[in-house]
This record gives C-alpha cells, structure tokens and sequence, in this order.
C-alpha cells in the first residue's frame, strides 16, 4: 500500500489504510475520510454533465495562467477576458449568453 497517497484516496477499494481512519495532523485533527471525504462523495450529483465548451475554458484558463506566470497578462486580468472570450464563442455558436455584471 502507498503511505501517502494524496488526499486519502486508496488504490485499494476496500481499504483506505490505517492512518486514513483515524484524525490526521495535517487536517487539523479532522478525520478527513469520513468527516470530509464520505460527506463530499455522497452528495456529489451523478448526472452532472460538464458544458460543451468545457474544454476550450480549461485550455483558456491554462494559457492564460501561463501568460501571468511568464508577465505577459497581469493574473487579475486573466479570468475577465476569458468570460469575454467565453461569451463571444457561445454566441457564435448561437447559444443566447451574456457577461456577469
């Protein structure tokens, strides 16, 4: 079994180690599985589909990111111009969608 594996996820299904069922440390003496994770897995909704333009979003965001981090777009500028971005492609594509104000 892996020690550590992140977030408390197992590769075994049946079997989240020993450490994982107890209060952890590192979350502030939470006992992240059951009080975190349990929680979280059994209201995640299972018919959530992810949008059209879910994709080209992810690859805007990442170049974007990329931008800021090389100093060619200020970061606070980034999600602002890719709403716009956004806006522009789901209306070309003829969806009816307008920015947040």
């Amino acid at each position: 079994m892996i020690e550590f594996s992140g977030i408390g996820w197992s590769p075994s299904a049946d079997y989240i180690g020993e450490a994982r069922q107890q209060p952890s440390e590192f979350f502030s003496g939470q006992n992240y599985n059951q009080e975190v994770m349990v929680p979280m897995a059994e209201g995640q909704n299972l018919e959530w589909t992810w949008a059209p333009l879910m994709q080209r979003v992810m690859d805007m965001i990442g170049n974007g990111m990329t931008a800021a981090i090389n100093g060619e777009t200020p970061l606070v500028d980034l999600l602002g111009q890719a709403q716009t971005q956004i806006v522009e492609i789901m209306q070309g594509s003829g969806l009816n969608a307008e920015e947040a104000r």
